[in-house]
């Protein structure tokens, strides 16, 4: 009896290997590669070829949740990358592959980082600063400053870019002088924050702040306004925060006076 039962013992732990060994497959990655991607932004990846299965699998720490991954069970995945993922979110996608012959390849291993891109003006605020004349009354533009990005008589252009992979959609910001906020043609100030929006008109990483001078400046000096970029959005709607360099200034001379 106790042959019988010690021979059953080994057939049933032969089974149980030969089954387990059946059903093997890669359970951690061996080989690793990093990149990184913007929020929102799509991408492919790759791995080998082979007319077998290939399995894939994506995790996170994040909070924006999970990509989602198609089913094909090829060699390739197209991945968008969640818009409300946060700057450092980090990524594990996982790939490995059955070949025909039921042979398993090692797991690969792609720690994706999402590095959230800022928006500033594109030069030095220097380089941005811009000058303007006072209006004259009833609304009548008030000098022969030049034609230029830089300066002009009625409108002053500002550029704004965005250094990530999709389009810039829109720019937030502010025009503020002394103690007091104003709008886009500097009219009508206000003790609290007036927050402005600009909308990109193009398809491209590039805004242009439009500033309607509309300012009469009754004062003997000029009068400075500064322009304060606070946020925007990509036109896949990823929320964009300002850069390093957010802020320009745009003086308004003062007006010549004349008396009889």
């Amino acid at each position: 009896m106790k042959k019988q039962i010690l021979s059953f013992l080994f057939i049933l732990s032969a089974a149980l290997l030969i089954s387990t060994s059946a059903f093997a497959q890669p359970t951690a990655p061996s080989f690793f590669l990093t990149s990184t991607a913007d929020p929102g932004q799509t991408l492919t990846y790759t791995v080998g070829t082979g007319n077998g299965e290939f399995t894939w699998n994506v995790t996170t720490t994040g909070t924006a949740g999970l990509p989602t991954l198609d089913t094909d069970n090829d060699n390739s995945q197209t991945i968008k990358w969640p818009v409300g993922a946060s700057d450092n979110d980090v990524y594990k996608l996982t790939a490995y592959y059955k070949s025909t012959d039921g042979c398993y390849s090692e797991m690969l291993e792609y720690t994706v980082t999402i590095t959230k891109k800022t928006i500033e003006f594109t030069t030095s605020s220097a380089a941005q600063e811009a000058t303007a004349c006072s209006d004259l009354t009833g609304s009548v533009e008030g000098g022969d400053y030049p034609d230029n990005e830089a300066t002009h008589t009625d409108k002053v252009y500002q550029n704004v870019t965005y250094g990530g992979a999709d389009n810039l959609g829109t720019v937030t910001y502010t025009i503020k002088s002394g103690t007091k906020y104003y709008d886009s043609s500097l009219l009508n100030p206000t003790d609290a924050a007036q927050t402005l929006t600009a909308t990109n008109g193009d398809a491209d990483k590039i805004l242009d702040l439009i500033t309607n001078i509309a300012y009469i400046n009754t004062t003997i000096t000029d009068v400075v306004f500064t322009v304060e970029i606070t946020g925007g959005t990509t036109t896949t709607g990823v929320t964009l925060a300002a850069g390093t360099i957010k802020t320009s200034t745009i003086t308004v001379k003062a007006k010549p006076t004349i008396a009889f």
